[in-house]
């Protein structure tokens, strides 16, 4: 059994991507560092080119709001996680496949 995580999502702000982006860092260590953790699940497509959540993926309704997500912005969220672990799952089964 292989665990999955999520880095923690890119936010509208300068000042906290940087924490996020540490934290990221450790998170990226933890994973190659023990074997029962497969891959740490990346975001980058809600990001700009700054680094910042993509104003498409935010919510407008509160210009004071830097983390939370749109409805097209959680589905992205959702999007980046099944291709990672339906890809996984494929990789795995054709990987099985091969063995027998």
């Amino acid at each position: 059994m292989k665990i999955f995580l999520s880095m923690l999502l890119p936010t509208k702000s300068s000042e906290l991507n940087r924490v996020v982006n540490e934290f990221n860092r450790h998170l990226g260590a933890l994973i190659e560092s023990r074997s029962y953790l497969y891959k740490a699940i990346t975001h980058n497509n809600l990001a700009s080119n700054h680094g910042l959540l993509r104003q498409e993926f935010t919510r407008n309704d509160d210009p004071t709001d830097a983390l939370h997500l749109s409805a097209r912005g959680t589905g992205q969220f959702v999007n980046n996680i099944k291709n990672l672990v339906i890809y996984h799952s494929s990789s795995r089964s054709q990987s099985n496949r091969r063995q027998h």
